[in-house]
Protein backbone atom coordinates (compact mmCIF):
# COMPACT_ATOMS: atom_id res chain seq x y z
CA UNK A 1 0.00 0.00 0.00
CA UNK A 2 2.77 2.42 0.85
CA UNK A 3 4.54 2.04 -2.48
CA UNK A 4 1.25 2.43 -4.34
CA UNK A 5 0.66 5.77 -2.58
CA UNK A 6 4.21 7.03 -3.01
CA UNK A 7 5.37 6.42 0.57
CA UNK A 8 8.98 5.26 0.59
CA UNK A 9 10.15 2.25 2.55
CA UNK A 10 12.38 4.59 4.55
CA UNK A 11 9.41 6.77 5.59
CA UNK A 12 7.43 3.68 6.58
CA UNK A 13 10.35 2.17 8.49
CA UNK A 14 10.95 5.40 10.41
CA UNK A 15 7.28 5.56 11.33
CA UNK A 16 7.40 1.97 12.62
CA UNK A 17 10.60 2.67 14.54
CA UNK A 18 9.15 5.79 16.17
CA UNK A 19 5.52 4.74 16.71
CA UNK A 20 5.51 0.97 16.67
CA UNK A 21 3.85 -1.28 14.09
CA UNK A 22 0.22 -0.63 15.06
CA UNK A 23 0.37 3.14 15.37
CA UNK A 24 2.40 3.38 12.17
CA UNK A 25 -0.28 1.37 10.37
CA UNK A 26 -2.93 3.78 11.66
CA UNK A 27 -0.78 6.75 10.59
CA UNK A 28 -0.46 5.25 7.10
CA UNK A 29 -4.23 4.67 6.94
CA UNK A 30 -4.91 8.29 7.97
CA UNK A 31 -2.37 9.47 5.39
CA UNK A 32 -3.96 7.39 2.63
CA UNK A 33 -7.46 8.60 3.51
CA UNK A 34 -6.32 12.23 3.44
CA UNK A 35 -4.50 11.59 0.15
CA UNK A 36 -7.66 10.06 -1.30
CA UNK A 37 -9.60 13.17 -0.20
CA UNK A 38 -6.90 15.30 -1.88
CA UNK A 39 -6.06 16.94 1.45
CA UNK A 40 -2.47 15.68 1.20
CA UNK A 41 -0.37 16.09 -1.93
CA UNK A 42 2.71 14.20 -0.70
CA UNK A 43 1.82 11.11 1.33
CA UNK A 44 5.46 10.35 2.12
CA UNK A 45 6.06 13.87 3.36
CA UNK A 46 2.87 13.80 5.40
CA UNK A 47 3.85 10.52 7.06
CA UNK A 48 7.32 11.90 7.82
CA UNK A 49 5.70 14.96 9.42
CA UNK A 50 3.47 12.69 11.51
CA UNK A 51 6.56 10.72 12.55
CA UNK A 52 8.28 13.95 13.60
CA UNK A 53 5.22 14.95 15.64
CA UNK A 54 5.19 11.51 17.29
CA UNK A 55 8.86 11.92 18.20
CA UNK A 56 8.04 15.29 19.79
CA UNK A 57 5.06 13.82 21.66
CA UNK A 58 2.64 15.95 19.66
CA UNK A 59 0.88 13.33 17.53
CA UNK A 60 -2.69 12.48 18.46
CA UNK A 61 -3.75 9.67 16.12
CA UNK A 62 -7.05 9.08 17.89
CA UNK A 63 -8.10 12.67 17.11
CA UNK A 64 -7.20 12.15 13.46
CA UNK A 65 -9.16 8.92 13.23
CA UNK A 66 -12.22 10.29 15.01
CA UNK A 67 -12.08 13.47 12.93
CA UNK A 68 -12.03 11.51 9.68
CA UNK A 69 -14.84 9.26 10.90
CA UNK A 70 -16.96 12.27 11.83
CA UNK A 71 -16.39 13.86 8.42
CA UNK A 72 -17.30 10.60 6.68
CA UNK A 73 -20.44 10.36 8.77
CA UNK A 74 -21.44 13.93 7.90
CA UNK A 75 -20.82 13.32 4.20
CA UNK A 76 -23.00 10.22 4.22
CA UNK A 77 -25.88 12.16 5.78
CA UNK A 78 -25.73 14.87 3.12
Amino acid sequence: MCRFAGISEDARARAVEQMGEQQAAVAVAVTLEKYDRQEVSSPGGYLRAMTDRARAGELHLARSVFGLAARNSMEIRH
